[in-house]
């Protein structure tokens, strides 16, 4: 009788180990379609953030002329101020503090990657 017992209770233990690591997590049931456009955002200071910041942010930001006091031409200014950045890159077209001033918004990819940037710590890579 006891061997029994450990019989069903292996075959119980096998099965649920069986049926519990069969499951899978797929990306889209966990947070919907993904954005092919955005899939490949670098999010590297070096290779994703520096090239916008340099094309969208430096010519009124920089050590001659801060504009509203705002550097951003180092890796130093970007990190110190790169909340406030982000405040006014998600601000709407029409918002007078919406950056870069007189231009059109910046893509939803480059300011998601500006946030995962962040969430990483702000990293010098």
């Amino acid at each position: 009788m006891t061997k029994a017992v450990i019989r069903v209770s292996f075959l119980t233990l096998i099965g649920a180990f069986i049926i519990t690591s069969c499951y899978s997590e797929n990306y889209e049931d966990l947070y919907g379609p993904r954005d092919p456009e955005c899939d490949s955002v670098l999010t590297t200071y070096t290779a994703g953030i520096r090239p916008w910041i340099d094309a969208e942010c430096v010519d009124c930001h920089n050590s001659g002329a801060s504009s509203g006091g705002l550097d951003l031409s180092t890796y130093q200014d970007v990190f110190d101020n790169a909340n406030v950045v982000l405040d006014r890159i998600k601000r709407e077209p029409n918002d007078p503090k919406m950056m870069p001033l007189g231009q059109p918004k910046l893509p939803r990819c480059t300011i998601q990657g500006f946030e995962k940037w962040i969430a990483a710590g702000k990293p010098e890579n």
